[in-house]
C-alpha cells in the first residue's frame, strides 16, 4: 500500500511538468535608473525588439539572445521622474513571433495639496 502511494505520488507530480509546453518569455525591469530591461525564456541566437513608451516616446533596442535565452538593454533616455504619474510601457518581440511585456507598476499616491 505505502509503495503504491508513493509511485501514485511521483506520477501526480511529474504529470505537469511533462505536459508543459514551451514556457513564455517574461520582461522584467533589473533597474529603473537608467531603465534597464531584461528578458528571459526567448529562443538562443535569435534576435529580440525590444520597445518602450513613455510620455509620447518610442525607443527601441535591438539585441541577440544568448545561449540561455536572455537578452539585457539599457535605455539612458528614459527617465523615470514620478512614480505616481509615469506611464512607462514596453514589449520584447522575437524574431520567432514570441512576446513579452512589462509596464512600470505606478504607486498608489495621495493627492498633491
Amino acid at each position: 500500500m505505502g509503495r503504491c502511494f508513493l509511485v501514485a505520488s511521483i506520477a501526480i507530480l511529474l504529470a505537469p511538468a511533462a505536459g508543459a509546453g514551451p514556457t513564455r518569455p517574461a520582461l522584467v525591469a533589473t533597474d529603473l535608473t537608467p531603465l534597464t530591461l531584461r528578458g528571459d525564456r526567448f529562443k538562443a541566437g535569435e534576435t529580440v525588439r525590444l520597445t518602450v513608451w513613455q510620455a509620447g516616446q518610442k525607443l527601441v533596442r535591438v539585441r541577440r539572445a544568448s545561449a540561455i535565452g536572455r537578452v539585457q538593454a539599457a535605455f539612458v533616455d528614459v527617465q523615470i521622474v514620478d512614480r505616481c504619474n509615469s506611464d512607462v510601457r514596453a514589449v520584447a518581440l522575437s524574431s520567432s513571433g514570441r512576446r513579452a511585456a512589462w509596464k512600470l507598476p505606478q504607486l498608489q499616491c495621495p493627492p498633491a495639496p
